[in-house]
Formats: C-alpha cells, sequence, structure tokens
C-alpha cells in the first residue's frame, strides 16, 4: 500500500475498542479514503469474538463496497481465517451487489445472514424450525422466534439502512444460551424519535415502553422493543447502542450510558437462556 490516503486499523477483541475501530473506517471513508486494510491481531479468534463482532463488520465491509472502495482483510488467527471464511462463509456476502438468495439457515449452531424484508419472514421461521429440530425439541421456542421476528421489523420500518444490516444468531451448548446481534447503519433510534423525545438517553428508554412510535408503520409501534423485553426473563441481557448512547437491560432494569463517540446506527445484542423454554404444549384432538 504506497498511497497516501491508505489506512491501516488493527481490531482487537475488545467490545469498546472494536466498535471505536469500526466508526474510525466507516469517517474514513466518509471523508475520502479509498483504500483500508484491517488487521485482525492473534488474539482474535473463535472464542474470543461475539455476533456484535459479525454483524459491526459485516456492516462496514457493505458500507465500504457500496462506497467504492476496497480493503484488505488481514487475519492473524488461523481458527478464525476458516471460521470466517467456512463456517460463516463471510465472504460470500461481498461477490456481489445482490441480497444473498434466502436458502435458510446452515445446518449450524451460529447463522450470519443480510437482514432482507422480502425474506425475513421465511428466514425467521426457518431458524426457528432449525433450532428446535435440531436442539430443542419439544420446547416451545415462540417468544424466540418473537424476539428475532422484531429485530428484523425494527431493522426495516425505523433504521432507513438502504440493505447494510446484519444479523447474527449462535447457540452456545456448552453455556445453554443463545447469543442474538442486529447491527444496521441507519438512522439510530434518539433520531428516529427526535420529535418526541429531544435527549437521546430518554428517548432510547421510552423506546422499551408499549406504545411509543416514530409514526413510520402502523403495523409495529414503538419499534417492537416492548414486545421482546416481554420475552426476557431475569436471566437474560440486552444491550442498545444507537448513535451515542446505550441502553443496558438486565433483570427488568435499564442502565443508560452516553458514550464518547456516535455510532452512526443502531447495534443491538442479546443473551438468551435456553433454562427459559418451556415445553411445547400438545393438543389432543379427539373424534366424536
Amino acid at each position: 500500500m504506497g498511497q497516501d490516503k491508505d489506512i491501516t486499523i488493527t481490531f482487537s477483541p475488545s467490545r469498546g475498542s472494536w466498535i471505536e475501530n469500526i466508526i474510525k473506517a466507516r469517517s474514513a471513508i466518509v471523508n475520502g479514503e479509498k483504500r483500508l486494510c484491517f488487521v485482525m491481531t492473534d488474539s482474535l479468534s473463535p472464542s474470543t469474538t461475539e455476533p456484535l463482532h459479525y454483524v459491526t463488520m459485516s456492516c462496514l465491509i457493505d458500507f465500504i463496497k457500496k462506497n467504492g472502495c476496497q480493503v484488505q482483510l488481514i487475519i492473524k488467527n488461523e481458527q478464525l481465517l476458516n471460521f470466517i471464511t467456512k463456517d460463516i462463509r463471510l465472504s460470500s456476502y461481498w461477490m456481489n451487489d445482490g441480497t444473498q438468495e434466502f436458502t435458510g439457515p446452515e445446518p449450524s449452531p451460529y447463522n450470519l445472514w443480510r437482514i432482507d424484508d422480502n425474506s425475513y419472514y421465511n428466514y425467521t421461521i426457518a431458524l426457528n424450525h432449525f433450532f428446535q429440530n435440531r436442539y430443542f425439541f419439544g420446547k416451545d421456542l415462540s417468544g424466540l422466534n418473537n424476539c428475532i421476528s422484531e429485530l428484523f421489523q425494527n431493522v426495516f420500518d425505523h433504521a432507513e439502512a438502504c440493505g447494510t444490516a446484519f444479523s447474527f444468531i449462535e447457540y452456545m451448548e456448552l453455556e445453554k444460551v443463545i447469543n442474538i446481534a442486529v447491527c444496521d447503519f441507519g438512522k439510530g433510534i434518539p433520531t428516529t424519535l427526535s420529535r418526541q423525545y429531544s435527549d437521546p438517553k430518554e428517548a432510547l428508554e421510552k423506546s422499551l415502553q408499549q406504545g411509543i412510535s416514530a409514526g413510520s408503520q402502523r403495523h409495529n409501534m414503538g419499534f417492537g422493543m416492548h414486545n421482546i423485553i416481554s420475552t426476557m426473563t431475569s436471566l437474560d441481557e440486552m444491550r442498545i447502542v444507537s448513535n451515542n448512547v446505550m441502553l443496558y437491560r438486565y433483570n427488568s432494569h435499564n442502565e443508560i450510558y452516553e458514550l464518547p463517540f456516535n455510532f452512526g446506527g443502531t447495534l443491538i445484542y442479546m443473551t438468551i437462556h435456553i433454562d427459559s423454554f418451556e415445553d411445547e404444549e400438545i393438543l389432543t384432538t379427539f373424534e366424536l
């Protein structure tokens, strides 16, 4: 890389550092950079990364491609390289400009997907069937299905992300938890609700309440966030990073922080404990 405007960004597992580097890279593109080099340190491996790492990086590379830029990705950890190229096939999302055709989740406990308005419903149903048939036979997954569907619907109704939105869902069998991350480079919740609430922290907290609406879609009042938190148990966790604020929800309690940066979109990541899944109700029919 010999050009003056080439820039190298080194990524490490730390959530805060990772997100700040995502913002740094995005800002560089907005400011006219045409080539970037991303270096993934050896400390980044499948065991030290989370869904939030993959959805934010996916959105970033998608954003770079849409802006006519090039990115070189250097992955020093061989296990991470195999995971990205073979297990989740992240690179396939940049082989062409279109959205990947929906074919259902891969036979894998982790699923990376570009969120698509035309196929999110079928994808959600297929994902539910995959988990139920592979891991949770006989369990009621309606709450999980509703949660994932609402997260996708939030992107379509309010983000205005122009297709730059990804989800990553993984099942950690040893820990017995499902990790979910959804990211978009859209307007952000505080901006969408700015007419009602000028304070970004208040806007983000209010978005969890039933009946709070941005007015964009009648069928999805209040971002669907209230429906999401209604499915959470005392052990489940959810974090929302949107523009310059972050909300952490745990055990029906919210903690809200102002961030030293502007994410420029929304990142939601959750941990759901499967011990709360109830047995599926079996309906018996009788001949009269």
